[in-house]
């Protein structure tokens, strides 16, 4: 299998980097456009995707169009991102079989994350709960496990091996301020834990695949692109 071009790896980056001033826009015009005031620290991010709210009250069209919308964008790009590091950790120099089959996880699990975001916004909450809230195990899953096997792939093109122990960094800021908020949340029998713990989930996700777009576009920006 021919590995990516550097051509294809720097247009993705370009592609990442739309995704990445889309989502956040999508989502701040969604609250705006909320039927009510949306209470950021009191409420789920799923209620901007509702076409109608728990009293009965209808959504505004620009809202759960924006946030559902930015989730399927989210979604085709991150399925995106990980098909490409497979496809580019799959095909590098002497690759064993085994990283072969690694390559072949990495891949589908993160397809399968993106496949599960995508759904998400594809099935508000109130259209059918029981999907929406499958759809969240699905994303949950994949990248579960997809962000693991970048933790311990060796680096590449895609990414080098301090990018990939970043992942692990992340993850363990996140879970060590998750943790903090827990305790805290206990102690003051605060109930905006839930909202806010989903929140600083997404925004560290978010900043590190906008960061990984900079990185990957500085780094294919300094190889010849043929033409």
């Amino acid at each position: 299998m021919k590995a990516p071009s550097d051509k294809l790896l720097r247009r993705f980056a370009w592609l990442l980097l739309d995704v990445g001033v889309y989502v956040p826009m999508a989502f701040l015009l969604s609250m705006v456009a909320y039927a009510k005031p949306y209470v950021w620290y009191d409420q789920y991010l799923s209620a901007l995707g509702l076409i109608r709210l728990p009293d009965g009250q209808p959504n505004t069209v620009a809202s759960w169009l924006f946030f559902n919308s930015a989730l399927v964008v989210a979604g085709f790009g991150t399925a995106l991102y990980f098909l490409l590091r497979g496809w580019d950790f799959a095909t590098r120099p002497a690759v064993t079989w085994f990283q072969r089959i690694r390559a072949c996880l990495l891949a589908a699990f993160g397809l399968m994350g993106g496949l599960g975001l995508a759904m998400i916004g594809l099935i508000p909450y109130d259209c059918n709960p029981d999907w929406h809230n499958y759809s969240t195990f699905i994303a949950l899953g994949g990248l579960g496990h997809a962000i693991p096997l970048c933790i311990t792939s060796p680096a590449s093109r895609f990414a080098s091996r301090a990018v990939n122990f970043s992942w692990g960094a992340v993850a363990l800021i996140v879970m060590l301020v998750l943790s903090g908020m827990r305790d805290l949340a206990a102690k003051k029998q605060l109930l905006c834990y839930g909202p806010c713990q989903q929140k600083l989930l997404v925004l560290g996700f978010y900043l590190f695949i906008v960061l990984h777009a900079v990185l990957l576009f500085r780094h294919t920006a300094n190889r010849p692109c043929p033409h």
